[in-house]
């Protein structure tokens, strides 16, 4: 079987398997977590809207879903999800890789990642402007995140004949003009901020103190009172990536005094944050004072607190602040509100898919 044929295979076997795994396993995951407490019902209820639909979704919102699932449960029935979104990716990596002369295919390519910035939206307006001239820039930190997220899940080695070309191509890539531009972390921090640690686990540099220092040189506390709501939110959004991606992406806790700058703004800028901040906001930075392991923190409870009184009991989840309550465009807000309101003891790696026989059988390995 050719390596395309294999991908091919291993997305329909992903998805049915997923499939299975959810269908029988739902019911009886949302009877374990049955109680009488506010905060775990609410976390049922979401989780079991989203888990009813979650194949309906795109690919990528199914991974999203899934690996903060694995990553505060450890259970195995949201592995297939990230085996299926991850065997698209190899595709994609594998055809990047096999057109690096060819231009025609490179412009395809670039064209292809610039459209999914929704240019009707602020965000994706912004975005769009900032990468139209440099394409190529956000091929490179598509393929630095791709290359991540291989490493994350243990299957560089088993992957190797990709990995080594791109980790090849990222290691002589100069991304510090990017990562630095003050226009770029106005409008792309946050993915900029993962970015940046991205390049510190894969050893290829450590750019974490310049980073910083660029943005407090963009948003400086002095500066709050100028911000708008949107300019504010996007702040915040910076500072709650920084700790998410120290975390990798809540597989570990973090080191609490090396964030604790971070920490203490949340803490002086409650009032304004409840008044200006989305749920999805709410709920990271809630998240990050349970990364430092300040679990109990009366930020925490206030963070859990609003996202209760945004609830919506009839949807079943928390809508947008328009109050739309479709699944799949809340999915981002959804899965971090059930990850706040029903923190584990503990947090799972990966997954590690090289002890997965799954995704040893799709390689052929």
């Amino acid at each position: 079987m050719s390596s395309r044929s294999r991908v091919l295979y291993g997305l329909h076997i992903a998805a049915m398997v997923a499939g299975m795994h959810f269908l029988n396993g739902n019911a009886a995951g949302a009877r374990a977590q049955g109680s009488g407490d506010q905060y775990e019902t609410i976390c049922r209820q979401i989780t079991g809207s989203y888990e009813s639909s979650l194949f309906s979704f795109e690919p990528d919102k199914q991974r999203h879903w899934a690996e903060r699932r694995y990553r505060m449960t450890g259970d195995n029935k949201y592995i297939a999800p990230i085996i299926y979104n991850l065997l698209i990716d190899i595709n994609d990596l594998r055809s990047d890789i096999d057109s690096l002369s060819d231009q025609r295919y490179l412009k395809r390519r670039y064209e292809r990642l610039l459209d999914e910035f929704n240019r009707d939206s602020r965000k994706g307006g912004n975005r769009y402007e900032l990468f139209k001239d440099q394409r190529q820039e956000l091929w490179y930190l598509n393929l630095l995140e791709q290359l991540y997220r291989l490493k994350t899940y243990h299957v560089e080695d088993d992957l190797d004949y990709l990995y080594r070309p791109a980790y090849r191509l990222v290691k002589e890539h100069d991304f510090t003009p990017v990562i630095l531009d003050t226009s770029a972390i106005k409008v792309y921090g946050a993915q900029l901020a993962n970015s940046v640690y991205y390049l510190y686990f894969l050893d290829l540099g450590d750019q974490r103190h310049e980073f910083q220092t660029a943005f407090q040189s963009v948003f400086p506390d002095t500066l709050d009172s100028r911000l708008s709501q949107n300019q504010f939110r996007d702040k915040l959004y910076v500072l709650t990536h920084i700790m998410i991606a120290a975390s990798q992406y809540y597989q570990s806790a973090v080191d609490r005094n090396s964030f604790e700058w971070i920490l203490d703004y949340f803490r002086d800028n409650w009032t304004r944050i409840k008044d200006d901040a989305s749920a999805d906001i709410i709920a990271e930075i809630g998240i990050c004072f349970l990364l430092a392991k300040c679990d109990d923190d009366p930020r925490v409870s206030d963070c859990r607190d609003e996202l209760v009184s945004r609830y919506d009991r009839d949807a079943q989840l928390i809508p947008s602040p328009s109050g739309n309550v479709d699944l799949e465009l809340g999915e981002h807000r959804n899965i971090l509100a059930v990850m706040l309101l029903c923190w584990p003891g503990s947090l799972h790696e990966g997954p590690h898919l090289d002890d997965f026989q799954l995704f040893k059988d799709v390689l052929g390995n």
